[in-house]
């Protein structure tokens, strides 16, 4: 018994102070520093070396060959994973 209070302790400690408080707070307040993602209601500020892409809806790095491919969805979220559920 006292191995599973000690296991269980020791679990909820790492997950209650795991998350430290020097975390960085995220604000979705639109700056000049974004950049629209063209055929999209998107923003995002770009990563160092990325461009707007001439082929797809996102940004690119050739040195690197990384994208960032943005999609919109044609609905709901809850009712298009409904939907690649039964895929």
């Amino acid at each position: 018994m006292k191995r599973i209070l000690f296991f269980l302790f020791s679990t909820l400690s790492l997950v209650v102070y795991g998350q430290g408080a020097d975390h960085e707070v995220i604000s979705n307040t639109l700056t000049d520093k974004h950049i629209s993602v063209e055929g999209t209601k998107m923003s995002l500020i770009l990563p160092d070396g990325f461009d707007k892409s001439d082929n797809f809806n996102g940004f690119q790095q050739n040195e690197k060959s990384s994208s960032i491919v943005v999609i919109e969805s044609p609905g709901p979220f809850s009712e298009i994973t409904k939907a690649l559920k039964g895929i």
